[in-house]
């Protein structure tokens, strides 16, 4: 049987063919044909599989099984061996994938010119992940490598691809040493990078568009670089754009000044929140005062805060029981806290095992705290019963 063509590698610009099924097949209940020529490219190099549709029918699944690339379709669609087949390419995909590779292979050459050799890399939906050998690059050098990368984007090299020979690969100087192969594809960036890949790529450097390195991470003793490449740049570099706009509108200030007005504005917030928290314990240290008072002598209490919270209302159930000796229920929403001085003057979890069913208190906690939900305002019930309640 004839070898399918390899449009993608050919004709990469193609965006539809028409073409024929060669032979078809079923695994598990799933309908798979091949065709004599191939516009989708299947995935390979770091480069994932082209997305499109055949007769009208999206391609769900594209696999290479031994040299040959088959297809299975939305619907588990079965044309016949010989059928004609018009196959469209999703070409903003295609088209990103090119800019991305190529702009990997760019990159790399330029980090490895630096002494950042390529360990890595994966090819994403949204940005590059690049990881290096030799050291973390200072924030000056990473400026300097992407500023080499997109100047020689902008001198639009030629980017060539072709087949070589095993004697052939000797004479080449590969980036990355070649595997133990007869015929190797090269992907050739005009008399400075040599990679062996299966990737598809585009015409010329310029086509690549533009480099945003956009971050570091440290991974396995080696650097991670992200960057964004192509189209994905271009929607990084607007969306940079609007945040800059949005933060000018919020702080009402010019984009020069936006780290300082934050500066100043998180020093205002410290301030702030530290008046707060003295405030705060003023009043709570007030309320414990004013709710102790009004016992009359009652060593069991409950209180309801619905306009506090419920973090407020538990402390203050706290300090009542600290300072002041009391047992007390504190309630806010559906939220109760039932404290007590210690576990002899009131045990709250043997208090919640026998009483907590009959009350509809649901919660825990220890001897001399407890807390839950209490999902019926019958504050007058429970506090009979913490009164009636004896250890």
């Amino acid at each position: 049987m004839l070898m399918t063509e390899k449009l993608y590698y050919t004709e990469p610009y193609l965006k539809s063919c028409s073409a024929v099924v060669k032979q078809s097949k079923i695994i598990q209940d799933k309908f798979w044909f091949s065709l004599d020529r191939s516009l989708l490219y299947p995935g390979g190099g770091g480069q994932s599989a082209d997305q499109g549709k055949i007769n009208g029918k999206k391609v769900q699944e594209i696999k290479v099984e031994e040299n040959e690339i088959w297809y299975h379709l939305e619907g588990n669609d079965q044309p016949e061996s010989g059928a004609p087949c018009e196959v469209e390419l999703e070409w903003p995909r295609r088209y990103y994938n090119m800019q991305q590779h190529t702009g990997q292979h760019l990159l790399s050459y330029v980090l490895e010119e630096y002494g950042f050799r390529t360990v890595s890399v994966h090819l994403g939906e949204k940005y590059t992940l690049i990881e290096v050998d030799g050291g973390l690059p200072g924030q000056d050098q990473l400026a300097d490598i992407e500023d080499k990368a997109n100047r020689l984007i902008r001198e639009a090299q030629p980017v060539k691809n072709y087949f070589v020979s095993r004697d052939e690969i000797a004479q080449l100087p590969l980036r990355k040493p070649a595997g133990d192969w007869k015929n190797l594809r090269i992907v050739e960036i005009e008399k400075m990078d040599y990679s062996a890949c299966g990737g598809i790529h585009v015409g010329n450097t310029a086509e690549i568009g533009y480099i945003k390195i956009s971050g570091l991470e440290k991974i396995r003793g080696n650097i991670r670089v992200q960057a964004f490449i192509g189209a994905r740049a271009d929607e990084y570099i607007r969306s940079l754009a609007a945040w800059e706009n949005a933060l000018k509108q919020e702080l009402q200030t010019e984009p020069a000044k936006i780290i300082s007005r934050i500066e100043m504005l998180k020093s205002d917030i410290s301030r702030t929140t530290k008046q707060m928290q003295f405030y705060r314990k003023e009043y709570i240290d007030s309320q414990v005062i004013k709710i102790a008072a009004e016992t009359g002598g009652n060593k069991r209490l409950i209180f309801r805060r619905d306009d506090l919270p419920t973090e407020d209302v538990m402390e203050i159930a706290r300090q009542l029981s600290g300072e002041h000796k009391l047992v007390a229920v504190g309630l806010c929403g559906d939220r109760f806290y039932l404290t007590a001085p210690s576990p002899e003057h009131f045990d709250t979890v043997k208090f919640l095992n026998e009483k907590g069913r009959d009350l509809e208190l649901k919660g825990g906690g220890t001897p001399g705290f407890a807390q839950g939900i209490s999902p019926l305002k019958n504050d007058e019930l429970i506090y009979q019963e913490i009164t009636k309640f004896k250890n």
